[in-house]
């Protein structure tokens, strides 16, 4: 009788299969942290906004909060309108981001309008500052909306 040993040589590991799993983590990554983040239409236009309160920046770089004279609401629309409600008037107005949605404008009927920096928006806070003021300039003021 005659044995003969076969010896098994496991396979190679595929190359390219590291590659193809780096780049569908990197996708999922990718997809996970757009998820988180959301998009800023869809977090404004999630319910009605309530001012909270009005900010002024004091010449030491700190806030004050000033009054603001009447309940104030914003409720925002994917067909890009903006009701507002300012006491017992209301109105409604166009919306509009910037393509890197740093900047909220309310666009007026002539097309015209008034562009603001958001400072923070997430699903319950929305905080912005009107454009053209130096961060550091006395007269800046943020107002800050919760719903």
């Amino acid at each position: 009788m005659h044995y003969e040993r076969t010896l098994q040589i496991p396979p190679k590991p595929r190359r390219g299969l590291w590659k193809v799993a780096l780049l569908l983590a990197a996708l999922s990554i990718g997809a996970c942290k757009k998820d988180g983040d959301g998009s800023k239409a869809k977090l404004l236009t999630s319910g009605k906004w309530t001012l909270r309160k009005t900010e002024q920046r004091q010449k030491d770089g700190t806030w004050i909060e000033v009054a603001h004279y009447d309940p104030t609401t914003l409720e925002f629309r994917d067909d890009g309108t903006v009701t507002m409600i300012v006491g017992s008037a209301s109105g409604v107005r166009g919306w509009r981001l910037s393509g890197d949605q740093s900047q909220l404008t309310f666009v007026s009927a002539s097309g015209g309008g008034d562009t603001y920096d958001i400072a923070q928006l997430t699903s319950s806070v929305l905080q912005y500052s009107p454009t053209g003021y130096a961060p550091d300039d006395y007269a800046h003021r943020r107002d800050t909306y919760t719903h």
